[in-house]
């Protein structure tokens, strides 16, 4: 079941909040805090059957809600274009003799991170 454990994660930062706030507590224990259903279970009172229930329906509703809205997928896409960016400027800067702790350079990565984050 984690074999897309880090979309599944940041799929629950855009859309956690759509979920029931069980789901969302138990599916970021499983993806976040990498606990076992068994961990879960004995966390929660509930079995390991229904916690695994509840992850099943949570990603459903994950992977519907990415379908519709696809905020993840824009998420990976900006991200790669910020990194291109990110080492043409380092890339021109170091063409043009342009020091790395320049402050406009400086600045310009700190947006770039700020977006990033």
């Amino acid at each position: 079941m984690k074999t897309d454990g880090l979309r599944i994660s940041l799929l629950l930062e855009f859309y956690g909040n759509m979920l029931t706030g069980r789901q969302k507590e138990i599916t970021s224990y499983y993806y976040n805090d990498d606990l076992s259903l068994s961990e879960i279970s004995e966390l929660t009172g509930i079995t390991r059957q229904g916690a695994r229930e509840c992850i099943k329906k949570a990603e459903n509703t994950l992977e519907e809600l990415e379908k519709n809205l696809c905020m993840y997928e824009n998420y990976i896409s900006l991200s790669a274009k910020l990194t291109r960016l990110r080492r043409e400027i380092s890339s021109l800067a170091e063409k043009y003799g342009v020091p790395p702790d320049n402050e406009k350079l400086v600045g310009i990565n700190t947006i770039i991170e700020s977006i990033l984050q």
